[in-house]
């Protein structure tokens, strides 16, 4: 006999960092019982899944959980080892079940109960893979690095600006090189350069640079006597800022590579090998990697895109249909297919030549004529639906190339478990 919803109850449960809420219903997404307060503690599950058993009687379980990466992954593991079923109910479908007039965590866990009653055949199982949860951590923890790295950025344009007058002429990127950050740590403000010769100021920066910035820089930055502007107040504590917001730069530079290399390490062990496109790093694929999972829990490529958010959406009536952009999905992975259709777009300054052909000739095809225009001469929608047509090329793209590359690696263990030892 296949697979009866009326024989089972659905439990939904909203995630907290001390507390859990469920909230079971049945195959109609009326609510049984009474809702449960458990702590989110190992202790506590055991106590809090027998008054759900003898809440549901005979009826089986099917558990559903927003997130089985963070807060909800102790509670997913444990009920996965006691041999229940865990679904993983995303937040954009339970979003349209919850009661936006009386939030509370019991109508929040009655929408992921309905959710997962509604859906339990399209839902996937709670994927646990420790790969994935490693490399869903870093690549987070690299996202909070890089958020600070531009926090700090941005302070640093505010206090040049009021030290410095024409400090942006200085170099091509101000803060993405040892040679300027050591620059600023030096010289801070303008006043801080008074004195220094041209001859000077060249070692200083041929040393930090290997020679690839001499004396046409050092004299470019010497260029107006920029030391004459009259001094502010307090200008040294301003100064000292400069110095400890370098420092605090140099600092995450060393962490975002320290993350670098552990991302490299879990992207080798993983079943795909995606850094062989073009214009895909390790970070990028480390992202892709963590966001997707296992990609053959997505039976169509179709599946696949509306999961990315790229896939359109049609809305019709009376015979008159339009195609729009899907507010729905995962938009982390939109986001990323966004940086990745972009990438490919990027034209080397000096050859002229763009990281991929292929898909800049795609892009260009959908801009038509405006392709003959300068890009900030282009009309601004024709750009936003070619390159929203090429970020769907490009997930079709991967979706194939990492389905293949995981029913590879399967069949591969498959053929090494069956050889005799």
């Amino acid at each position: 006999m296949g697979f009866r919803r009326e024989n089972y109850v659905y439990v939904g449960v909203d995630l907290h960092k001390r507390f859990h809420v469920s909230v079971m219903v049945d195959s109609y997404g009326e609510p049984l019982g009474k809702p449960l307060t458990f702590e989110n503690h190992l202790n506590a599950f055991p106590v809090w899944l027998a008054q759900v058993k003898r809440q549901a009687g005979d009826l089986g379980l099917i558990f559903g959980l927003e997130d089985v990466h963070g807060l909800g992954r102790h509670l997913a593991q444990y009920l996965q080892r006691s041999g229940c079923t865990v679904k993983f109910a995303n937040a954009y479908l339970t979003k349209s079940e919850r009661d936006e007039v009386h939030k509370t965590d019991r109508q929040d866990a009655l929408a992921i109960a309905r959710v997962t009653a509604k859906l339990v055949l399209h839902l996937p199982d709670a994927n646990l893979d420790p790969l994935q949860w490693a490399l869903l951590s870093l690549v987070q923890y690299r996202r909070g690095l890089v958020s600070e790295q531009t926090r700090v950025k941005n302070r640093l344009h505010y206090l040049l600006l009021q030290a410095w007058p024409g400090w942006e002429g200085f170099f091509a990127e101000p803060f993405d090189s040892k040679t300027e950050l050591a620059f600023w740590e030096l010289y801070p403000s303008a006043g801080c350069i008074q004195g220094v010769t041209v001859e000077a100021l060249t070692a200083f920066l041929r040393e930090q640079s290997h020679y690839a910035l001499g004396r046409s820089r050092a004299e470019r930055i010497l260029a107006g006597d920029p030391a004459a502007r009259p001094a502010e107040p307090y200008q040294q504590e301003r100064d000292a800022v400069v110095r400890q917001s370098i420092r605090q730069l140099r600092a995450l530079q060393g962490q975002l590579d320290e993350v670098r290399e552990h991302l490299g390490r879990l992207v080798a062990e993983a079943d795909y090998q995606l850094t062989d496109v073009p214009g895909i790093d390790v970070v990028l694929a480390a992202e892709l990697i963590a966001l997707v999972g296992d990609v053959t829990r997505f039976a169509t490529v179709d599946k696949f895109l509306a999961y990315t958010g790229i896939a359109p959406v049609t809305l019709g009536s009376g015979g008159h249909e339009s195609r729009f952009k899907s507010q729905f999905g995962r938009r982390e992975l939109s986001a990323l297919f966004h940086r990745i259709a972009s990438t490919q777009l990027v034209v080397h300054r000096q050859m002229g030549v763009p990281r991929n052909p292929v898909a800049k000739a795609y892009y260009e095809k959908h801009l038509g004529d405006q392709a003959a225009l300068p890009p900030g001469k282009q009309d601004r929608k024709r750009q936003k639906k070619a390159l929203l047509s090429l970020m769907r090329v490009q997930a079709i793209r991967f979706y194939k190339l990492m389905k293949r590359q995981k029913l590879a690696a399967e069949a591969s263990r498959a053929q090494e478990a069956a050889q005799p030892a």
